[in-house]
């Protein structure tokens, strides 16, 4: 797919030379890995050894359900993210958590949903030290969100987000609602990171205006998307709606 990043500081003399393509992420992988192929890859592994942040998402479907093979596959995968969102975990508010959610070495964190379906978390790693950003967080019937803030001492605090559309939602009314939570985390002047399963095609961004709302709207505040292959492909379908965007190009990490 073809992205435009557009700035709203074009009238800025200095930045007229901006040249969007030298700032993009040239150490950014969009291949297809097998766990074993990402636990073996050699760059991988030379990122992950300069001590980068690193984040994962997984669309889960049911925490409950799918526990156990999570486990595996982190196990399989050989390193302990800085921060691992979970879109889907089906843990219902005023029900309680009904599923074993203890990983050794991460704190957990929930977001349940009004509905049987949605709801967000996050793992995150026992020594970062982070505090929620509930100012931030929302859950409504047609999408879950959930942010937190790491403080960083070598550098400006990162926030991050995980979140969840529901696919009957309408993509007006999410999208009206996290640009102003974007517009909001960019005025603190920070680092910021968000993934989920937004429920919006990427692959249609020629044809589709919402889609190109999304996308174009928040290139206006430098976040890039880390993953542009399809994230699911059926049969009949393919569509990139899973997705990891980062705010600084300064920032290096491997997503998946």
């Amino acid at each position: 797919p073809r992205f435009e990043v557009l700035s709203k500081l074009d009238n800025i003399p200095n930045l007229n030379n901006f040249d969007v393509e030298r700032n993009f992420l040239q150490l950014a992988n969009f291949q297809y890995y097998t766990p074993q192929q990402f636990s073996t890859d050699v760059e991988i592994k030379q990122t992950f050894q300069n001590n980068c942040f690193s984040a994962a998402h997984l669309n889960i479907r049911s925490l409950s359900a799918n526990f156990d093979e999570f486990c595996v596959l982190l196990a399989d995968l050989e390193h302990n993210f800085d921060l691992i969102g979970l879109s889907e975990t089906k843990i219902k508010k005023d029900v309680g958590e009904t599923a074993n959610t203890i990983i050794a070495g991460y704190d957990f964190i929930s977001q349940p949903t009004f509905s049987n379906a949605g709801g967000v978390s996050l793992y995150v790693k026992q020594g970062l030290r982070y505090h929620s950003r509930d100012d931030l967080s929302s859950v409504t019937k047609e999408f879950e969100t959930l942010w937190i803030e790491i403080n960083n001492n070598c550098s400006k605090n990162i926030i991050c987000g995980v979140i969840y559309r529901h696919p009957n939602g309408k993509v007006e009314k999410f999208n009206e609602h996290l640009f102003s939570v974007i517009d909001r985390i960019s005025k603190e002047k920070k680092l910021c990171i968000f993934m989920g399963d937004f429920n919006i095609n990427l692959l249609n961004y020629d044809t589709c205006s919402l889609t190109q709302d999304f996308v174009n709207t928040l290139g206006t505040y430098y976040f890039l998307p880390q993953i542009i292959q399809p994230t699911r492909i059926t049969d009949h379908t393919t569509t990139l709606i899973d997705n990891i965007f980062i705010s600084s190009t300064e920032h290096r990490l491997i997503s998946g």
